[in-house]
């Protein structure tokens, strides 16, 4: 008989404290990249992130670990970029 072995490949989760990000503006966003040359699925890809999963969670229409991630990643990029300004 097989046991259920799907809690021994699960992954740790990481100790970050859970923030609320509400959802972004996808315009205001896509504005500051084309701003700079950028697209979003660019950023992400830089930084390791799957383009689908970087829109869905600008949207903030999915909430895992990965989607906090990449919002708290686009948020300080967001924030060093108005600090310039």
């Amino acid at each position: 008989m097989c046991k259920s072995t799907h809690m021994v490949n699960a992954q740790p989760q990481e100790n970050t404290p859970k923030i609320y990000l509400p959802p972004m503006d996808m315009n205001e966003i896509r504005a500051e990249f084309i701003r700079r040359g950028d697209t979003v699925a660019q950023f992400a890809r830089r930084h390791g992130f799957n383009p689908t999963l970087a829109h869905r969670a600008i949207l903030g229409t999915r909430g895992g670990p990965k989607h906090e991630k990449f919002r708290r990643l686009l948020s300080t990029e967001l924030e060093k970029v108005r600090a310039k300004i």
